[in-house]
């Protein structure tokens, strides 16, 4: 299996974490459990499947084109991954992964209004979605295709990022947030943005998708999986105090309302995000 990022330079570096490229990815198991990720946005591109299957959280399925937008989610959703097992083609795959609040000036959306959103890209790009998707094709390299992704969203806004950069307050305002809320309280990092708790509140959302006490949550729990996942012998009562859980009991319970899984259920995947991990029948 073949694995590539790119983190993009200035001014996309304030809105991407990182475009990605996979090849020749070819589970043993038939679906994958997608977990919450803090927020982010990605845009992801089959290139070699015509369509794309996902399961939400109430198990509804999905049948969506080849190129598709998962908002920040607050609940997990399921990938089918039939059409990567050994017995078929080598599969491809490519994705543009958003910070979280940097997706708006792309899709035309605010992250609230796509949170726990899974839908076909060309419902938001038009006819752009399937043009990148056959530039990316049409592309030989991981690197070449990294570029026609850069190009594609420098030209859809480049002059709304300029516009950004100059001056936008509620941005920088929720820039700051994102930073602090790792290490601090919500409530400390909110006194400290000089505005009041409820328009705080509303301006964030908007701009991200969860609250900021969701948001916090939710790199709580991304501190746990990390750790899950680092292959380390879990000290389950240690764990959940180190990441900041009341106890043990409530460790749990926010590992299943983030997965529909126990944490002793998790299983990290060889060569894949740490928040993936295998259906098992």
């Amino acid at each position: 299996m073949l694995v590539r990022t790119y983190c993009p330079p200035l001014p996309l570096a304030d809105y991407v974490t990182y475009f990605w490229y996979m090849r020749g990815y070819a589970p043993s198991h038939h679906k994958e459990l997608s977990i919450p990720d803090g927020g982010a946005v990605d845009l992801v591109f089959d290139l070699k499947e015509p369509t794309i299957r996902l399961w939400d959280a109430d198990n509804k399925p999905h049948h969506l084109s080849h190129s598709i937008l998962c908002g920040p989610h607050t609940r997990h959703f399921v990938i089918d991954t039939l059409s990567q097992s050994p017995t078929c083609a080598p599969s491809e795959v490519a994705g543009i992964r958003f910070k979280p609040g940097g997706a708006r000036a792309f899709l035309g959306a605010t992250s609230l209004a796509l949170r726990d959103q899974l839908l076909s890209l060309d419902g938001l790009w038009g006819s752009e979605a399937g043009e990148l998707r056959e530039e990316l094709r049409l592309s030989d390299t991981p690197e070449e295709k990294f570029l026609a992704m850069e190009r594609r969203l420098l030209a859809r806004h480049g002059q709304w990022l300029l516009k950004q950069r100059r001056g936008d307050n509620h941005g920088a305002a929720v820039s700051h947030a994102l930073e602090r809320l790792k290490r601090d309280s919500v409530g400390v990092v909110v006194d400290g943005v000089g505005m009041s708790h409820r328009r705080f509140n509303e301006i964030f959302q908007g701009e991200v998708g969860l609250s900021p006490k969701r948001y916090a949550r939710m790199i709580r729990f991304q501190q746990a999986l990390h750790l899950l996942g680092s292959g380390m012998e879990v000290d389950w009562t240690g764990l959940a105090i180190d990441c900041g859980y009341y106890d043990q009991a409530h460790f749990i319970k926010e590992f299943r309302s983030f997965s529909g899984l126990s944490p002793t259920s998790y299983t990290p995947i060889a060569g894949r995000h740490s928040n993936h991990t295998p259906v098992r029948a």
